[in-house]
């Protein structure tokens, strides 16, 4: 709960550098929290594609790079096909709010990017 408190308040301090790694773990807790609800309505679906999905997600908002979130989290896991398509989209909601909530189209938001 702490660390990811911390994480929160890093980002929002606008330290990005090497917030990679807890923020890809943030989002596969996040993820994992929202399968095992799911899990209750829905029994066998597999929670390990939930942690894949939202980590990717997670990433790709917080650090504003949903391209390179895609990759990073189909490499780092070693996924099957299967999850592209749900990650995909994932990510792309998660860009599009993420723009919204920072009242920027996507294409601004990558040019205010602090550096």
């Amino acid at each position: 709960m702490l660390r990811t408190a911390v994480v929160a308040l890093c980002l929002r301090a606008g330290a990005y550098g090497g917030l990679l790694t807890p923020s890809f773990a943030n989002g596969a807790l996040l993820g994992i929290v929202v399968g095992r609800l799911w899990e209750l309505m829905w029994p066998g679906t597999l929670l390990a594609s939930y942690a894949v999905v939202a980590a990717g997600a997670f990433l790709a908002v917080s650090q504003r790079m949903p391209v390179t979130a895609v990759v990073l989290a189909l490499e780092f896991t070693g996924s099957q096909q299967e999850v592209v398509i749900p990650l995909l989209l994932a990510v792309a909601g998660a860009t599009a709010t993420g723009a919204l909530l920072r009242g920027t189209t996507v294409p601004a938001a990558r040019e205010k990017r602090p550096r």
